[in-house]
C-alpha cells in the first residue's frame, strides 16, 4: 500500500515567511505517526514501538521550494510525505493515524523534536491523504532511485552500530542491504530460496550524512539496479531497502 500525505508547515507565530526546518524532520514525522497511532490503536502502538517490531514501511519527504540553508531546509511550508508499506495491517494503521490527525485538535499539531529546539514553534496541518498506485514489476531486473537515503547498518554489539555507504565499501553495502531484506521478507515468502536470488548493484550513488534521531548516520543516495524474482522486487519497493526504514530511510521508486 502506498499513499501520500500533503501537509502545511508554519511557525506558531503565524509568520507567512519561508519556513525553516532542521534536519531532524524525520524525527518529527515519527513523533507525528506515534501520536496518531497511539490515539487510534493503542495495542498496535505498544506492539509496534514498545516491542520494537520490524517496521515494514518507509517514508520520504518532499519539501516544496526546498533548499538547504546552512544546517536547515528552507521551504514554502508545503510538504508531501510519501508512505509505502509491505504489511497491510501496518499500512492501515498508518493511514488511520493520519486521518485522525487531520480530524483532531483543529488539525494543528506540533512538528518538533527533542534534539533541536529551533523547531519548537513549528506546527503541521494535514491537507489531504491520497492513495497512490503501487509499483508493478514485470522484469527480474529494474532500475530504481532513492527518494530517501539507504542506510546499511551492521550491529557490532548492543550499543554500537557500523554504518557504511555504497561508495566507501560497495561489497559491504550490498551484503548488509541484501541481508536486511531477507530478514524483513522472511515471513512473506513461501520459497525461501527466492530471497537468495535478490541482489543489488549500485549504478550511480553517492555518500550522504543524515540526522537520524541523535546520530549523524552515513547513508547512500542515487540509482541502483535490483534483481531477483518479481515478487521479491515488488516487496522491496513496498518496504524499502536497508535499515531504519520506519524512521524515513530507504524509500525507492522504479525509474
Amino acid at each position: 500500500m502506498r499513499f501520500v500525505v500533503e501537509a502545511q508547515l508554519k511557525h506558531g507565530s503565524g509568520s507567512t515567511d519561508k519556513v525553516l526546518v532542521t534536519q531532524y524532520f524525520r524525527s518529527a514525522i515519527v513523533s507525528l505517526i506515534k501520536q496518531g497511532i497511539q490515539a487510534t490503536n493503542i495495542s498496535f502502538y505498544h506492539e509496534l514501538f514498545d516491542e520494537n517490531k520490524l517496521k515494514l514501511y518507509t517514508f520520504a519527504v518532499y519539501f516544496d521550494q526546498g533548499k538547504f540553508k546552512g544546517d536547515t531546509i528552507e521551504t514554502s511550508g508545503h510538504i508531501k510525505i510519501n508512505i509505502s508499506a509491505l504489511d497491510e495491517w501496518q499500512a492501515v494503521n498508518l493511514y488511520n493515524a493520519f486521518v485522525y490527525l487531520k480530524q483532531s485538535h483543529q488539525n494543528q499539531h506540533p512538528f518538533h523534536n527533542r534534539f533541536d529546539h529551533r523547531d519548537d514553534d513549528l506546527q503541521i496541518s494535514i491537507l489531504s491523504i491520497q492513495p497512490i498506485r503501487e509499483p508493478h514489476v514485470e522484469s527480474d531486473r529494474i532500475l530504481v532511485k532513492t527518494a530517501s537515503p539507504i542506510i546499511a547498518r551492521e550491529k557490532v554489539d548492543i550499543k554500537k552500530d557500523f554504518f557504511v555507504s555504497a561508495t566507501r565499501d560497495e561489497a559491504k553495502f550490498k551484503s548488509l542491504v541484501q541481508e536486511n531484506l531477507k530478514l524483513k521478507l522472511g515471513d512473506y515468502v513461501t520459497n525461501k530460496t527466492d530471497l537468495d536470488k535478490f541482489e543489488i548493484q549500485p549504478v550511480e550513488m553517492k555518500k550522504t550524512v543524515i540526522r537520524m534521531f541523535d546520530k549523524c548516520v552515513e547513508a547512500s543516495t542515487g540509482r541502483l539496479l535490483i534483481q531477483g524474482p518479481t515478487n521479491i522486487l515488488e516487496m522491496a519497493l513496498k518496504c524499502g531497502l536497508g535499515s531504519k526504514t520506519g524512521s524515513g530511510a530507504g524509500f525507492i521508486f522504479k525509474i
